[in-house]
């Protein structure tokens, strides 16, 4: 016997976790993309550039389905610009800006501790301009995961992700041209890079963890971000030749595991 309720089988415990996992995998690699590139191109237009190639992929797969709904996603226009704002917009230039004076290491350490909760310990920190910016980013992501869960059924995922970013294009538009941020100076390392955080940080990510969120809620999805610092820990060793410690990758096999059994648990 189990204690699974009859006529009801648990859930495949890859298929719980594959999607956050995977999404949180692509995203640290747009921390350490960010911190690379912070001296060649500006946190906007960062952002915004990336979100632009990032629509340009989705289009062709989606535009149909955008005029199919629209009279939806009409209705649904403050959920959209709510997402495009806060999850979209400022979430990632917030992330730039932090990384510009942050460790990449540090920041992932920190985005545990607010995860966790731990006030005591935050007001024990001593801040910095980018902890400040790291700390309204993660309260932006926060409120991101809570909106995707809002999403109707039966409007797709990748249609979602289309209408947000096309309207946080707008929304970073006037404030790029207004502070003369559109301009790249382009490169090997900034052509890679923003094509990088386009494909992967920006589009496989997103609709992973969205996905995650409408499959086992934002609580549960948000336990993964403890995972954070293990992948930013290690990418950031191979990339950017930031020390890793013996006690972080043990902490990352016992987070990982932690994570495991609680989607488990609470999927039985």
């Amino acid at each position: 016997m189990t204690g699974t309720a009859p006529g009801k089988t648990r859930p495949d415990l890859p298929g719980v976790v594959k999607s956050p996992v995977l999404g949180l995998t692509l995203a640290v690699g747009n921390f350490i993309v960010g911190r690379a590139l912070h001296e060649d191109i500006s946190p906007l237009s960062l952002n915004f550039w990336r979100w632009v190639i990032a629509l340009a992929i989705l289009l062709p797969f989606t535009l149909h389905s955008l005029i199919q709904y629209r009279h939806k996603l009409a209705r649904l226009w403050l959920l959209l610009l709510s997402l495009a704002f806060t999850g979209i917009a400022c979430f990632q230039t917030f992330v730039y800006f932090a990384l510009i004076t942050t460790m990449t290491v540090a920041f992932a350490g920190a985005v545990l501790l607010i995860a966790h909760g731990d006030l005591r310990s935050l007001t024990a920190m001593q801040f910095g301009k980018g902890d400040l910016w790291m700390l309204v980013a993660v309260v932006m992501w926060a409120i991101y995961s809570l909106l995707v869960k809002k999403k109707p059924v039966d409007i797709p995922q990748a249609v979602l992700l289309s209408a947000s970013s096309l309207i946080a294009i707008l929304l970073m538009l006037p404030v790029a041209l207004l502070t003369d941020q559109l301009t790249v100076t382009l490169n090997p390392q900034t052509t890679w890079g923003i094509l990088y955080v386009a494909i992967f940080p920006s589009v496989l990510a997103f609709l992973l963890w969205n996905r995650g969120v409408i499959q086992i809620g934002p609580g549960r999805t948000g336990a993964f971000m403890y995972l954070m610092p293990f992948f930013g820990a290690a990418l950031s060793m191979l990339f950017l030749d930031e020390k890793i410690q013996l006690y972080q990758l043990a902490g990352g096999a016992l987070v990982l595991g932690g994570v495991i059994v609680l989607n488990w648990r609470q999927s039985a």
